[in-house]
């Protein structure tokens, strides 16, 4: 028996929502650890996690909004409105080699093991790989 239009289109939502595709996101977020962290004491703390804010952050830039529309979904995602200069601060925050690196895992989905080259610490063996060869080009 074939589905009805309403029961596919029920299917995709429950699978493709935005809020599935960020949990889904953090998962992976999770998987590869902390991005960054906190340099010191001073100052404010964070509202959220740093693995939601680059959840948070790769979600959204990858349907290419802008932060202030990320402002205004924050709400949505993590309870928190958070004002869309604090996304851009950390946005910056967010290293390279982690972007790389989750990139190479959801590629491998392979399991994550840490490294550290040189003071940057990087996951899977085939981003262990790119990491060094960076590191010989420059």
């Amino acid at each position: 028996m074939q589905l009805t239009y309403w029961k596919k289109f029920d299917k995709v939502f429950k699978h493709f929502s935005g809020k599935k595709i960020y949990e889904e996101i953090l998962k992976l977020v999770d998987l590869l650890g902390e991005p960054y962290k906190k340099k010191s004491n001073k100052g404010r703390k964070f509202k959220i996690t740093p693995k939601e804010y680059t959840a948070i952050i790769a979600f959204k830039i990858s349907s290419r909004d802008n932060f202030r529309d990320t402002e205004l979904d924050s709400e949505l995602y993590v309870d928190e409105h958070i004002d869309h200069s604090t996304f851009g601060k950390n946005f910056f925050k967010i290293p390279y080699d982690y972007c790389a690196c989750s990139r190479q895992y959801k590629n491998n989905n392979r399991q994550v093991q840490r490294y550290s080259i040189s003071g940057k610490t990087t996951t899977s063996k085939r981003c262990l790989q790119t990491a060094h060869n960076d590191t010989k080009t420059s």
